[in-house]
């Protein structure tokens, strides 16, 4: 009876975590109340106490402060409509339960995350191979922004082919690591396999670029398969798609939207760049025949809606994390340099799940060792624990 309470328990992790992925699933907002869900229910499915630590209550509290100060700071521009700043909130404190649940029994969250990625992966896969024979684009992106409408990128139930490739480039790195303490790598090479070939066909040179790494990091001294294997990856990527890969429209178009923002910047009074304006509605800027609401760089998302203080804060943070994480792994730390720095720089994906489960991921994996060690000692001890009483007895 316990055994199969368990694999319910299981199987309703692994579908909340695919369910939070499942952005585009329904017309509901399913993937948020599945991300609350999975807060709730958190422990209990984990089998494990939340873990309470100093440092997240700190790095909390100093983003919590930044926010409500920024909040407090534009009250009188306050307009009773939805705001996506109050999507920061939301997802800050969500992670944070979910983090505090997850560090508790890193493995079997990890694991469960594998699980709901493969899932998530090969839903995208079939979608994006299905449309190259069939010209249907569901769950697939038409490239209308490279002037390719007839070149199809794999999405799955993601909001964007980088936000698709994001999952998979973390999932990547979760199976590498556990691969290094597991009995059996055969589960975890099939995870690394499925998530580069999402990465490949999401079309996203951003996470292209990052192929490499783990091919060395997964071929280990067969280095040589490893360049091998990222030549028949990238050559072939390269052949069937040279004016994708290219194209310099988006970059050029990215650029053109950071002039326009630094131009918006510099005509907010000093209130608002010191402590920003979350409850702004209006468009930033006009580009290409339209108005824009959505700013695709993190660091000036913050500064405009939550001021060089929010920036500030958040950098700090950011740092700390880093060195923390260089002196744990590094290729955790590189991992996260190339997503939190230079993928946001041009973008950000703090509206999508991928993002905060990034946070989740990692502190399940910076915290994996330590708890593993320590459950291991508590074993033992009360192996010695049993074997002295038994003595006694004799």
């Amino acid at each position: 009876m316990m055994i199969k309470i368990s694999r319910i328990k299981g199987m309703l992790l692994v579908a909340l975590i695919f369910l939070s992925l499942a952005n585009t699933l329904t017309n509901l907002q399913l993937d948020k109340l599945a991300f609350v869900l999975l807060a709730l229910a958190g422990a209990w499915l984990l089998r494990s106490r939340p873990v309470f630590s100093w440092d997240g209550a700190v790095v909390l509290s100093l983003l919590l402060v930044a926010l409500v100060i920024s909040y407090l700071s534009s009250l009188v521009n306050y307009e009773t409509v939805w705001h996506d700043s109050y999507l920061l909130l939301f997802f800050l404190i969500i992670t944070w339960v979910i983090s505090s649940c997850a560090v508790g029994n890193p493995r079997y969250f990890l694991n469960g995350f594998l699980f709901a990625s493969a899932i998530y992966f090969l839903f995208g896969i079939g979608a994006w191979f299905y449309s190259q024979f069939t010209g249907e684009v569901h769950y697939v992106m038409p490239l209308y922004g490279k002037g390719r409408p007839d070149i199809f990128a794999a999405l799955s139930f993601a909001t964007t082919p980088q936000v698709y490739a994001s999952v998979a480039a973390l999932a990547s790195i979760v199976a590498l690591k556990l691969k290094a303490t597991a009995k059996s790598g055969s589960w975890y090479n099939v995870i690394i396999l499925l998530a580069l070939l999402a990465i490949v066909i999401s079309l996203n040179r951003v996470w292209l670029l990052y192929i490499p790494i783990i091919l060395v990091a997964w071929g280990g001294r067969r280095v040589i398969l490893a360049i091998v294997a990222l030549g028949v990856l990238l050559g072939g990527f390269l052949f069937f798609y040279s004016n994708v890969a290219f194209s310099f429209g988006t970059v050029s178009s990215r650029v053109m939207m950071l002039e326009h923002m630094l131009s918006f910047i510099n005509e907010q009074s000093l209130l608002d760049l010191l402590l920003g304006n979350p409850f702004y509605i209006d468009s930033y800027f006009f580009m290409h025949g339209q108005d824009f609401y959505y700013i695709e760089s993190a660091p000036v998302y913050l500064v405009t809606k939550f001021g060089v203080l929010g920036l500030l804060i958040s950098m700090l943070l950011l740092v700390y994390w880093l060195v923390k994480l260089s002196q744990k792994d590094v290729l955790l730390a590189l991992f996260s340099v190339y997503y939190l720095v230079f993928v946001q720089m041009m973008t950000h994906e703090f509206f999508s799940i991928s993002f905060w489960l990034y946070w989740v991921v990692f502190l399940c994996l910076f915290f994996l060792k330590k708890r593993e060690i320590n459950q291991s000692k508590a074993k033992h001890m009360e192996h010695e624990s049993n074997e002295s009483s038994l003595l006694r007895q004799a």
